[in-house]
């Protein structure tokens, strides 16, 4: 062999296992954002589920207050409730 042989056989030797090892890295990296979306979509579904359930505890036409927008309770540091006068 020829050094320009040796060169050559060199070069196409060290670019298919560049290619190879790249493969390796993209069908890794695809398959764990595959992982990643299937988790994603599970738990979407898993969320509009309970959601659609917890619509459909609650009685048409009556109208819930969200937590945050309830009155305060009126209590005593001791934790009883007061009387409205």
């Amino acid at each position: 062999m020829t050094l320009e042989e040796k060169i050559a056989h060199l070069q196409a030797t060290s670019m298919e296992q560049a290619r190879l090892e790249g493969n390796v890295i993209i069908d890794t990296h695809q398959a764990a954002l595959e992982k990643v979306f299937e988790d994603h979509k599970a738990e979407a579904t898993r969320q509009s589920e309970t959601r659609i359930k917890a619509e459909a505890l609650t009685e048409p036409g009556s109208r819930q207050i969200p937590a945050g927008d309830q009155a305060p309770s009126k209590q005593d540091p001791a934790g009883i409730k007061r009387q409205d006068l």
